[in-house]
Order: C-alpha cells, then structure tokens, then sequence
C-alpha cells in the first residue's frame, strides 16, 4: 500500500494521476495513429505527384520533338541549305536568323537553335529570352546524338535557365547539313503548373543550385538538399530517364515538409536536373493538431472535474476521520468530552460511533482506575499512620526486653530478639516509605536542598549492603571517580532513592550474581547508574514498573526476608525513587533485556564547581 502525504492528498493523487495517464497515452496513441495515417496518405500523393510532374515533363518533350521533327522536314526551313557551303556569305547567318525567328512564330517555343553538321551554333532565335548561344559544354549530349542521326530529347542548363528541348538532325539529299534544337524553359510557369495539378511544391534544382521554386524560402540555403535525396533509394518511374525517391521528412528554410525527389537524366550524363515535391507537415497535420487540440481541452476539462469530484469525495472521507483523530488526540490529554459530529450511515460513520462509545467506556475505566489509585494512596497513608505508632512500641518494648533491661535473658531469647528487630526494622522503613509515597502524592513533602558528594552517598549505602550481599555470594563493582562528584540534593532522600535502586538489583539477581555501580559527570549533568545482571525487565512493563503497588513478577513468589532473591514487597520502591528524582528536577531511565539483566540511571543537574581559594580568600582565612 503506498503511503505518502495525507489520506485525502493520497485518495485525490490516485484517481487523478491514472485518468491523467490514460489521456496522455491516448493522445500519445491518436497522435501516432492520426500522424502515420496522413504522412502515408502524404506519401502516395507525393508518389502521384512525381508521376504527374515526369507526365507533364514528358508531355513537352513528346510536342517539342513533334515540333523539331516537322520544322527540320519542312521545304521552307531546309530550302535554305540548298546554298553550297563554300557559296554562303555574310548574309546566310542572319537569313538562318530570320527562318528560326520564323519558325518560333509558328511553333511556339521558347527558343529555337541551328548548329552546322560540326555542332558549331549558326543562329538562335528566342522568345525576348535574350538568350545567348549555348555553351558547348552544356546540353551537347543532344548535338552529338543528333549528329550520328538520332532525334532525341534532352534536359540541361542553358545559362541561368533550365531547358527541356528536342534536338533533331536535318539532311538534305540524305545529307547531314545542320542539327536543330528546339526547346522550352521549366519556368515559374511549369513549376506553378505542376503545384496546380498536385497540391505539391516543386523546386527545380541541379548541382545543388536552386533555378525554380514555389516553396516559400531558397532551397540555396540547404545546400545539401540535393544531395540528401540522391542519397535516398530510388525507384523507377514512368519512362526511362526518371527516377524518384521514397518521402522523407526534410526542413526546408524554417519549415518541415515531406519530400520526395525525382532524378531527370539529360543525353549527356553531366545534364539533367532534381525535382524537389513537398508539402508542408504542419498545413497537412492540421486536422490531427485540431483534433488534438480539442481532445487535450477537453481532457483538461475531465480532469478538473475528476480532481474536484476527488477532492469533494476524500473531504466526505477524511472530514470524519479527521474530527475521530483530533478526538483521539484529546483523549491522550485527558479530554474525554472534546466535541465529535458523526453523521451517516456508512462504515466511516459506524467508526465514529464506536469510537463514541469507545471513548465513553475508556473514560469509565479510567475513573474507576483513578479511584483505585486514590483508594491506594489513601489505603498506604492510613495503614502507614495507624502502623507507624505501634510498630514504634513495639521496637521499643523489643529493645528494652533484648538490652536486659527488664531483666536478664537466656542467649537464645537475645538472639530472638535480634531477629525480631531486624524485621522490625524493614517494618519500619515500609511503614515509612509508605508514608513518604502518601505525603509525595498530596504535594506537602518538602525536601532539604544542599551540595553534597554523591560519591560518599554512594559508598555509605553499598557499605550498609554488604552483608546481605556476602551472604549471598553477591559481588558489587563500585566504578566511582576520585574526585568529588557534587549535586544540589536532599541527601537522605537522594540517598533513599540510590538505596532503592540498589535494594531492587540485589532483590532480583540471583546468587553469585554481580551489580556494578557508576558515578560519573558529562558536562552539567550527573549520571549515577545501577546494574546487575539478574533477571530482567519485559519490554512490555517498561511504562509501569514506577507505577505504586507494581513489580515484577508473580506475586506468589512474594518472600518477607528482604533482599532475598525473587522477593517481593509492596511495589513502593521505584516509584517512591522516582518521585524523589522528579522532586529534584532529574530524570530516571532504564534499559534491560530479559533473562540478562538491568541497569537504572538517575539523571541529575549537576552543582557549580567549587572555586579554588584565591590569594585574597586565603588572606581572609588567615
């Protein structure tokens, strides 16, 4: 069971953290489930679009070879070349001029190119393109193939524009006499076509350079674009010459899109171009985000209710419980009658009503304990006024007979009554610890306050003690320092409590036992210990053994020779002690294990060091 915080804090964490987990994981979950849909629904529209943009591409060179194919057969573009070549003068350059010029009119192209049978340009006719003759070095792929008699189509770099062409031999009388070239620029035109038909942004690129584009930033700046995608699997598309990647996740400027590639392959390997398609995640993943959006909104509205309807439903609970603790902790003062509303009928009501009745039988019990107690104290300080007269006439007849006094004895009539003053001698002492136990209870005991040395306390009461010990083989290890150890005391009553200490170690060890007695000073205070190695104490008994008429053990064990092993009197001693260790401001403590022993420890304030006598005092003295 965890246990941490209060009951309500526990009864609110525990159902308001699992509902919380369950919505994080099923946003989590429609997230997955929602973005994986759409990137794949991306994916083949993506796919689609590169299809769309290669049919389109291979459209215009399909017309644009149709174009070079008819212009290249056609009398009036041809007719020119009848001319000898060694016959044509200044003037055939600008006449090519004006044909191609012608030509473009008629067929609509951006640009049309004439190069002699040796690829060298003869004329270039444009659109206002401005368009400068082509380097050799690009798009002459298609040159070489026309010139081995090949028409083909071919994609390249013409200056700073993109090109798609068809390049065409033409022959006169099966003569090879000019190549021409006619082609059209993949312009913003094309590449706004492209994003009409596909939904997709398109850039145009080669060798990392960026020449059309509808997305809104520069590809230039993601130099490595390109070189990404050619490093993506590739996948045959549509005729050959084309080939397109797999989408991938790609930032373009500060935007994530999903991209796919599309290779074109001009004559020449050194030509051709990269068609970059995207579309933009966050626009595609809108639907999801929304929906997350609402869903995460109204999961914080359920988990606000659910955290009041906790708070409201562990309040219900603990509110109770809280009022049966408070209860509970007044009746460990002494309050039996500390208010306590308990309504309902469920189980925490039922508690409270036993509790109720509970707290109302405990208080009887403990007035009838307290009316025990008081019938103790008053039963010890009657039966010690009315024994304490005749036991005092009868110690006193007992010494008269003993002494002689009333006339001589026999040896075994004196050695009676020693026998009989000895016991009445423990009489007397119970008698007055009887009396001494009733005046503490009253409050009227007064105690006589002096520095004494606790050090020769101690050895006058282990000295009072040996022969009872010697005669049952009992050792005792007196671990007393040798400088005084001083105290603010009642010294006959501070040493009736040391002698009950040591009365109860001797009483409880078992012959050929041994007690040892400490005295000793940590920093302002006293430490004055007793430890035997007899019986022991249960753990249980701890908070009663200074209890009045308590002790440990069987009562039946009871013997009436003092200081015999196992013997029991009336349960005065410890608590008599510990009323006299209270009255001096000290503390006592105990600790033992059963079957090992005990030790008991007085605690006391320990008395100002004695100044040394000073040059002045000493002056006094003299």
């Amino acid at each position: 069971m965890l246990r941490f915080g209060s009951l309500k804090t526990r009864i609110v964490v525990l159902t308001t953290i699992p509902l919380s987990a369950l919505l994080v994981v099923f946003l989590a979950i429609t997230n997955d489930i929602g973005t994986g849909t759409i990137k794949h629904g991306v994916q083949s529209s993506l796919a689609d679009a590169g299809a769309v943009f290669v049919n389109l591409l291979t459209t215009r060179q399909n017309e644009l070879l149709t174009m070079a194919t008819v212009t290249a057969k056609d009398p009036r573009f041809f007719a020119t070349f009848s001319v000898p070549t060694d016959e044509r003068g200044e003037e055939f350059g600008p006449t090519m001029k004006g044909v191609a010029r012608e030509f473009l009119l008629i067929t609509g192209a951006d640009f049309i190119e004439i190069f002699d049978a040796a690829g060298k340009p003869i004329a270039i006719a444009d659109q206002d393109l401005q368009l400068e003759l082509g380097d050799p070095a690009l798009g002459s792929g298609g040159i070489r193939a026309a010139q081995g008699g090949r028409a083909v189509t071919d994609v390249y770099q013409s200056g700073s524009h993109l090109a798609v062409a068809a390049v065409v031999p033409v022959y006169l009388n099966d003569r090879l006499e000019a190549v021409l070239r006619i082609g059209r620029l993949l312009d913003t035109q094309f590449a706004d076509q492209v994003q009409r038909l596909t939904s997709a942004r398109i850039c145009l690129a080669r060798g990392g350079r960026e020449f059309v584009s509808t997305f809104p930033e520069s590809a230039t700046q993601d130099a490595h674009l390109a070189l990404q995608h050619s490093e993506r699997p590739e996948s045959a598309l549509g005729p050959s010459g084309f080939a397109m990647s797999e989408a991938s996740t790609m930032r373009h400027g500060e935007t994530d899109y999903l991209m796919v590639s599309v290779k074109v392959s001009g004559v020449d390997g050194a030509d051709g171009l990269v068609a970059f398609l995207g579309r933009e995640l966050h626009h595609e993943l809108a639907p999801v985000l929304s929906l997350e959006t609402k869903m995460a909104a109204l999961g914080a509205v359920a988990l606000a209710v659910t955290f009041s309807a906790s708070w409201l439903l562990a309040s219900g609970i603990t509110r109770p419980l809280s009022s049966i603790v408070r209860a509970a902790a007044q009746v460990g003062r002494g309050d039996y009658d500390h208010p306590l509303e308990i309504s309902g009928s469920d189980e925490v009501a039922f508690l409270g009503k036993r509790f109720i009745e509970m707290r109302a039988s405990l208080q009887s019990y403990v007035e009838h304990l307290r009316n025990i107690d008081k019938m103790k104290s008053n039963f010890i300080a009657l039966a010690g006024h009315e024994l304490k007269t005749p036991l005092t006439i009868i110690s006193g007849f007992n010494q008269l007979i003993g002494g002689g006094v009333l006339g001589d004895l026999p040896d075994d009539v004196k050695e009676t009554s020693a026998v009989i003053q000895e016991h009445l001698t423990d009489l007397n002492q119970l008698v007055q610890n009887m009396l001494d136990m009733s005046a503490l209870d009253q409050g009227i005991y007064d105690f006589g306050f002096e520095t004494a040395d606790l050090r020769e306390i101690a050895k006058v009461e282990i000295a009072a003690r040996a022969p009872r010990m010697k005669g049952r083989h009992l050792s005792i290890d007196a671990a007393l320092p040798d400088s005084p150890v001083r105290a603010r005391v009642d010294s006959g009553r501070i040493a009736q409590a040391f002698a009950h200490l040591l009365d109860n170690a001797i009483r409880f060890t078992p012959d050929g036992g041994r007690i040892t007695v400490a005295l000793r000073r940590e920093g302002d205070r006293v430490l004055w210990s007793v430890r035997d190695t007899g019986i022991g104490i249960p753990a249980g008994e701890f908070d009663w053994i200074f209890d009045k008429v308590y002790e440990v053990g069987d009562i039946l064990r009871h013997s009436s020779v003092k200081n015999q092993f196992g013997s029991q009197g009336f349960g005065l001693g410890l608590a008599l002690c510990k009323a006299i260790v209270t009255g001096h401001g000290g503390e006592i403590r105990v600790t033992s294990t059963l079957g090992r022993g005990s030790e008991f420890t007085i605690v006391l304030q320990a008395a100002a060091p004695v100044p040394a006598p000073g040059p002045e005092r000493e002056l006094a003295e003299v």
